[in-house]
């Protein structure tokens, strides 16, 4: 079962790497905390409701709900479990609004979700106010568990840099390219996750020779493939949602197939492709993730059968992240005397799971990793399409 330890990180290559999170209640003392009776845990689940990761946060609640209703019957370490849902509307100020409902009106005891780093750096200054225990579970925002991270702020995720670090070594020294165009999502999860390849890949002696960003929410990716210089060795892409299978559509559509494509595992997971034919235009891509869905491990078929048999789908990395959150919940629930912010962010910090789905233990993180990139947002001679 779950076993509690030392806080520690370890990096991210593929199905390797990291991290877990974070939770709260009131415990009714100078802790400050939700208004959840000892026997109900309140979980605000605060994911985007509309918008291009509109599928993504399904998955995220799915992953959730998963854990807590079917595998465990509401329940969490004696504690029934409610859920509250909000609307994060991939926008700061709205997302900012209705964070502060959750903790102030509706006296929720943990936060779980938030996909846009916009929104979670929007929304971190009133977390650390506030002090209620907070997991993001797909944010990659480098800043939130590394430079800027606070102790009640964790992650069952990972950093943008993480994930493409050791990709820029792996496309510069295994397969062999010396040119790349980097092609992003024109926000901090671009950015950042540029940032990481860029550092690696140039490190290793190789050379980022084009950086084209685009909004969130783009209507036509066929502009910015227009502008990829055809001459690099490997287009590099970071998106996810709506914007992911448009790129991937235009990338095939403009005949820029001969070129290989490097893609962040956002942009791959299957709630971002999840129809047949959005999956068959990622045919041949290689990409760069913290789980794989296909990790042989008893932990992972259980865990995948059961999301199957749940939501007649495969589970990626979105839901494998709230999942965990879960238990990471479940683990720290049982370790506290009373329950409040400081009992369960204290518990939370010791946390290690050595049976979450993906290949690898699973220990909490609080700003601590090995693979921390400080090149911050990569945005040097930019294309902004």
């Amino acid at each position: 079962m779950h076993r509690f330890g030392k806080r520690h990180a370890t990096a991210a290559l593929l199905v390797s790497a990291l991290l877990a999170a974070g939770c709260g209640d009131d415990g009714g003392d100078g802790g400050g905390g939700g208004g959840g009776s000892e026997e109900t845990l309140k979980v605000g689940l605060f994911l985007p409701e509309v918008g291009p990761f509109a599928g993504n946060a399904d998955a995220q609640e799915q992953g959730f709900r998963h854990y807590v209703e079917n595998v465990n019957d509401g329940m969490l370490s004696g504690y029934e479990v409610e859920i509250v849902t909000a609307d994060t509307a991939n926008d700061p100020a709205v997302a900012r609004e209705n964070v502060q409902r959750l903790v102030e009106r509706d006296e929720v005891d943990v936060i779980v979700g938030v996909i846009s780093s916009a929104v979670a750096y929007a929304i971190a200054p009133y977390l650390a106010e506030s002090g209620v225990p907070t997991i993001f579970t797909a944010t990659a925002a480098d800043d939130l568990t590394q430079r800027d991270h606070t102790p009640n702020i964790f992650r069952t995720s990972t950093a943008a840099s993480q994930i493409m670090l050791p990709a820029g070594t792996y496309a510069c020294e295994v397969l062999g390219y010396e040119t790349a165009a980097m092609v992003s999502l024109d926000y901090a999860f671009g950015y950042e996750s540029n940032g990481g390849f860029a550092r690696a890949f140039e490190d290793a002696g190789c050379e980022v020779v084009q950086e084209i960003y685009s909004p969130l929410g783009t209507a036509d990716w066929g502009p910015v493939v227009q502008n990829i210089d055809e001459n690099v060795d490997v287009i590099v892409q970071t998106t996810s949602g709506s914007d992911a299978v448009k790129l991937l559509q235009a990338y095939r559509d403009f005949g820029l197939t001969d070129i290989p494509m490097l893609a962040n595992g956002f942009g791959t997971d299957p709630s971002t492709l999840p129809e047949q034919a959005q999956r068959e235009l990622a045919t041949g891509i290689q990409s760069v993730h913290y789980y794989s869905e296909g990790a042989d491990t008893p932990a992972n078929q259980e865990f995948q059968e059961g999301f199957r048999e749940a939501y007649g789908q495969t589970a990626g990395a979105y839901a494998e992240a709230t999942y965990v959150a879960a238990m990471v919940l479940e683990a720290a629930l049982a370790d506290i005397d009373e329950l409040s912010y400081e009992s369960l962010i204290d518990a939370m910090a010791d946390v290690t799971l050595d049976d979450a789905p993906g290949e690898r233990s699973r220990s909490t993180s609080t700003g601590r990793r090995s693979s921390r990139c400080p090149c911050g947002r990569w945005r040097r001679g930019r294309t902004t399409s």
